[in-house]
């Protein structure tokens, strides 16, 4: 039971304000900015008309995130282009209003698009269901979303970091450890992963997505499936199953995608 041996929070040693100000901002001053960052707040600020002509396409895949700087790191990598898909976060601010709008119609164009959320492992991120089938986002079509975001079975496996905040409610159907987990306000956040790392699980993820079919079960599970684990109909929920294919795993098998290795996307 990997619930007995889980873990409570951990770290990291200092909040993100105090590594702000005490030891980046520091950096940067005695040794100049640093190339390659991405500012979510700048792009989403900016801006930016659609042209017309471009609402006549549309999409094969839509990936989600749960906000604007994980959305802002994956297209500054070009992950959009080289995947043909659409990228859009959770909270509604990436990209600016325009342009959601604008890729919301294009994706409504698509009856067989693919999507695919990609998020924390934390109580709200396992509660967004009703989000993303509320009329703001895809409503009653009958397409699937594929769950490939972190479990807190994978935050175990990793030994990432991990975070408490008061506890939230997690509302979705979960094997009871890591349901308890949840709901004891634990976390862990996307963003302990190398931006590499975090590339190659969207990929594999959302290509895995897009090859999945579950005609069968859309009406119990109102089109919405988690990666890696089996969907026991009612009363049941989901239970792990190590045999399904799971991003978070390298490729079929059950040995787990290390975290903590060097970068290796490419």
């Amino acid at each position: 039971n990997t619930g007995s041996t889980s873990p409570g929070a951990t770290g990291p040693p200092m909040s993100f304000n105090t590594f702000l100000y005490r030891y980046l901002n520091r950096w940067i001053h005695v040794h100049g900015e640093i190339t390659g960052l991405v500012d979510a707040n700048e792009q989403t600020k900016m801006a930016t008309p659609v042209l017309p002509e471009l609402l006549n396409y549309s999409f094969d895949r839509c990936l989600i995130v749960d906000n604007a700087d994980i959305a802002a790191m994956l297209v500054g990598n070009r992950f959009h282009f080289e995947n043909n898909c659409a990228i859009l976060s959770l909270d509604c601010l990436y990209p600016n209003k325009e342009r959601r709008d604008a890729v919301m119609l294009m994706l409504d164009k698509n009856p067989d698009l693919t999507v695919a959320y990609l998020h924390d492992a934390s109580a709200a991120a396992f509660s967004a269901k009703d989000t993303l089938r509320s009329a703001n986002w895809f409503g009653d079509r009958r397409i699937w979303v594929a769950d490939i975001g972190m479990t807190p079975r994978q935050a175990w496996k990793q030994k990432l970091f991990v975070e408490q905040t008061a506890p939230v409610g997690a509302t979705a159907t979960l094997p009871k450890d890591e349901f308890d987990w949840l709901n004891q306000g634990y976390y862990c956040s996307l963003s302990c992963l190398r931006p590499a790392q975090l590339l190659k699980v969207a990929y594999m993820g959302l290509t895995e997505a897009s090859r999945m079919t579950h005609s069968d079960a859309f009406d119990d599970t109102s089109g919405y499936f988690i990666m890696g684990y089996a969907y026991g109909g009612y009363g049941y929920g989901y239970v792990y199953e190590s045999a399904m294919y799971d991003p978070w795993m390298s490729g079929m098998d059950t040995a787990t995608f290390d975290a903590t290795a060097p970068d290796s996307f490419g």
